[in-house]
């Protein structure tokens, strides 16, 4: 039992030894800002969509304070017209028992002064559409 105990003690000590990594919050909310802004341009057909959730799977260090976040998030239809102007982020959800819904993943290159989107994934939720569409977009 003391042995588990030492182990325990020792591990704690040695987690907090480790190397900060990099603040992850604020590079996620602009990879998803530019995730949503993406797939309102490529994706959104009538009306924007705001994203409803939203994970960091992943952060990849790729040079000097560049990160690549790979990114899971959903999204649901607004009530805004796609070319009102508005910002999907104040609309409301539309909400209609068909109202479109989609699952994408994206690969969000963030710096301290750019975030590029490089690839989206998306599908078209089942649930709320008889079709599925199922779209790439690559950016280099």
């Amino acid at each position: 039992m003391n042995l588990y105990i030492v182990l325990l003690v020792l591990l704690q000590s040695l987690g907090c030894f480790c190397v900060p990594g990099p603040n992850v919050a604020p590079m996620a909310e602009k990879a998803l800002e530019a995730s949503m802004v993406e797939f309102n341009t490529r994706h959104a057909v009538a009306h924007l969509h705001r994203a409803t959730k939203a994970s960091v799977k992943r952060v990849i260090p790729v040079g000097l304070e560049t990160f690549d976040l790979l990114m899971k998030f959903e999204t649901k239809q607004t009530q805004c017209p796609k070319n009102s102007g508005e910002d999907a982020k104040t609309c409301a959800f539309a909400t209609s028992l068909f109202t479109p819904k989609s699952e994408c993943s994206s690969r969000v290159r963030v710096t301290g002064t750019r975030t590029q989107v490089v690839t989206m994934n998306c599908a078209r939720d089942q649930s709320s559409s008889s079709s599925e569409s199922s779209e790439e977009v690559r950016k280099y």
